[in-house]
């Protein structure tokens, strides 16, 4: 008690010494009973009933000077939030414990701090300051240990707070308001509050809690009681994450294990979120979350309202992340396949993401092992590229339309296409001509446009001419609408890419199919078990081209090659006048094809 009551008398002579340093009339009429709050709760057990439009919940607390500790019940499936020290912990049912951190940690001390009354009491690395006054009330900033900046409206008369405000992790500004307070037993404690959220799209989402029953010194429950030693604590993993990829042409999927359900992901680095379907919530440990729902409108899947669910264990490989936040679509209908969401950005960014195209296999790194096993001198010749965009969890990294010029560019790793090209500068090159039309999105009323560019410029990667296709604007989807680019997965498939948003850069490395790309016009994939040449770009060469489209690739330099690696390691390793053997209609062919 003595310790926690000179942090107080510490915390309140900072805030006098910040009203006395002010020239500001209304903060110098402060005085130090102004500044005189009630005490963090004692060993207290609390029942809320909290409503909200999607229905009503029911939130248990045990709150004391060492412990903060929240029972949430939604589904019929309980879990426990809880922080025990400087330690946050989450548990699904009978599931061992996990430490968690991040946004969820977060959360919990940001509502450890109005429920539990602890910003009255700052702990070591919390903060506590005095932003105004006014006649009537003083507004406080309450920070704590890793979590949410809490602003508290107290009032001058009472001494009590009227209001509680705070930025969520999705950057919806969420507040209590309308406080009534509860004054029987220990101390004074929320007995009445209106808490809403601004929500993108959806408005004012408005919850309403009321308490239903208190109890002071009360005998834990047995879901409140964890010991430090019974907490699975944060590991950092000692290798990376390893996946081969069946085509990175097309799809890069990654396996994961979602609190016990068995998923396969879109590694999607043009999405901010991981989403995960609604038959994720069937995973023993991925219950949904009181948090207010967000609403998105991304580039390829529906426009649709999300609802936020937490898994307890999300384990990708040798990595294992605990108490993940991600979103539910309401509309499953994009999810209806093996596809079972996007592993976005919000996850990605903790990590090296390296897309190996050339390799056909995605690799996901701790920094420290990829410095270690996979840059410098082991490593290929990487060119570095620096990256904007990781704040709002895009990649974008400079480029070039050839006949229209500089512009920002997308990577984009959950899309199956080349190049998409918007803004004022594609549509006086590539106008919209009727008989074009395609539709990106699955709900879209508005039409895109098929056509090509001249050439492309990943960096300083050059690629020749090329499919593409145009976006035309639309206010309500500013997406690419100034000059701008997004390239997907039939571009970075000739690259190995990799992605560490905590530097902001994007490492390339060209593999042989760019090199056979950029130097005879061709791509080659395997069909039917065949190397097959399925493209030939035109207008770059000589119109009498050795090799068509449509050749199986049977031999390179008097080499037999079996498949699309071979044939490509062959061809970018040849130098000067190389032989082609191929197979057209059933017939063989010698060709000969110069290569730099």
């Amino acid at each position: 008690m003595r310790g926690q009551y000179a942090r107080s008398l510490l915390a309140l002579a900072a805030l006098v010494a910040l009203v006395v340093a002010t020239g500001c009339d209304e903060l110098r009429s402060v005085s130090e009973g102004d500044l005189v709050f009630a005490p963090p709760l004692g060993a207290s057990y609390l029942r809320y009933r909290v409503e909200a439009p999607t229905g009503a919940w029911t939130r248990e607390f045990v709150v004391s000077r060492r412990s903060f500790v929240e029972l949430r019940e939604t589904a019929g499936r309980q879990y426990a939030l809880g922080l025990l020290g400087e330690r946050a912990w989450m548990r699904v049912g009978a599931r061992r414990p996990v430490e968690i951190d991040g946004a969820l940690a977060a959360d919990e001390r940001t509502e450890a701090a109005w429920i539990g009354m602890r910003y009255g009491d700052p702990a070591r690395g919390e903060h506590l300051e005095l932003e105004t006054c006014n006649a009537k009330a003083c507004t406080l900033v309450y920070t704590p240990h890793d979590g949410h900046a809490l602003w508290v409206d107290v009032d001058r008369g009472t001494h009590r707070p009227t209001s509680f405000q705070w930025i969520a992790q999705d950057h919806a500004i969420e507040a209590c308001e309308g406080i009534e307070w509860s004054d029987a037993g220990a101390g004074p404690v929320v007995a009445a509050a209106r808490c809403s959220a601004i929500v993108d799209k959806v408005g004012l989402d408005t919850t309403r809690w009321t308490l239903e029953e208190r109890r002071d010194d009360p005998v834990t429950p047995e879901w409140a009681r964890v010991e430090a030693e019974d907490v699975v604590p944060l590991g950092e993993p000692q290798d990376a994450a390893r996946f081969a990829v069946a085509d990175p042409a097309v799809r890069v999927y990654v396996p994961v294990d979602a609190g016990g359900a068995s998923l396969q992901l879109v590694l999607d680095t043009g999405s901010p979120v991981t989403v995960l379907s609604r038959r994720a919530l069937d995973g023993a440990g991925v219950v949904r979350s009181p948090d207010p729902p967000v609403h998105v409108k991304p580039q390829w899947l529906p426009e649709d309202t999300y609802d936020p669910a937490i898994v307890d264990r999300l384990t990708i490989g040798g990595i294992e992340l605990h108490g993940v936040p991600v979103l539910v679509p309401r509309d499953d209908t994009p999810f209806a396949s093996d596809e079972a969401g996007l592993l976005g950005m919000d996850l990605l960014s903790r990590y090296v993401v390296d897309v190996d195209g050339p390799a056909s296999a995605v690799r996901i790194w701790p920094r420290s092992v990829f410095a270690r096993d996979a840059g410098g001198a082991k490593g290929p010749a990487f060119v570095d590229l620096p990256y904007a965009g990781a704040s709002h969890g895009s990649v974008v990294v400079e480029g070039a339309v050839d006949e229209i010029g500089a512009m920002p560019v997308i990577l984009d790793t959950g899309a199956p296409l080349n190049v998409v090209v918007g803004g004022p500068g594609m549509h006086a090159k590539h106008p919209h001509h009727q008989g074009d039309d395609v539709m990106l999105r699955e709900d879209d009323g508005a039409w895109d446009y098929l056509t090509e560019v001249k050439g492309f410029h990943l960096g300083p990667f050059g690629l020749p001419r090329m499919p593409a296709l145009g976006h035309d604007r639309r206010p309500d989807l500013p997406f690419l609408d100034g000059d701008g680019a997004l390239v997907g997965l039939g571009v970075l498939r000739h690259f190995r890419v990799v992605v560490d948003a905590r530097a902001s850069l994007v490492h390339m490395a060209p593999g042989p199919s760019y090199r056979v790309l950029a130097q005879l016009g061709l791509e080659i994939d395997d069909r039917d078990g065949a190397a097959t040449i399925t493209r030939v770009v035109e207008g770059e060469h000589d119109w009498s081209k050795p090799l068509r489209e449509g050749d199986l690739v049977r031999a390179v330099g008097g080499k037999r090659v079996t498949d699309r690696a071979g044939a490509l390691g062959a061809l970018a390793a040849a130098h000067g006048r190389v032989r082609v053997d191929v197979e057209r209609r059933g017939n063989g062919l010698v060709r000969v094809v110069e290569m730099d």
